[in-house]
């Protein structure tokens, strides 16, 4: 969702890189409590972009702290929610 946000320019990215681990894979039984899993499909946008090893890339970049989630308090929304209300503040008076 978030590289068709960016990719069509629907909305700001607000966070950190995505991970880029993002193909689908099947895995099968082999015995003796193994597995093997293959991949079997490549994640890529409308555009083309494939998403494998590259990630989505913000357009405002916060950290994510798990010191400030435990004591209740998300960054990365915090920084959305300002991001917004600078945007509806701008469009209030137009």
């Amino acid at each position: 969702m978030a590289a068709f946000a960016s990719e069509n320019g629907l909305g700001a990215i607000v966070g950190e890189k995505t991970a880029g681990r993002v193909v689908g894979a099947n895995s099968f039984k082999v015995g003796h409590g193994y597995r093997v899993a293959l991949p079997v499909v490549e994640y890529r946008t409308w555009a083309g972009t494939v998403l494998e090893g590259k990630g989505v890339v913000p357009d405002v970049l916060e950290p994510f702290s798990p010191d400030a989630v435990w004591t209740g308090v998300d960054g990365q929304v915090e920084k959305a929610i300002e991001i917004v209300n600078g945007l509806e503040e701008r469009t209030a008076f137009h």
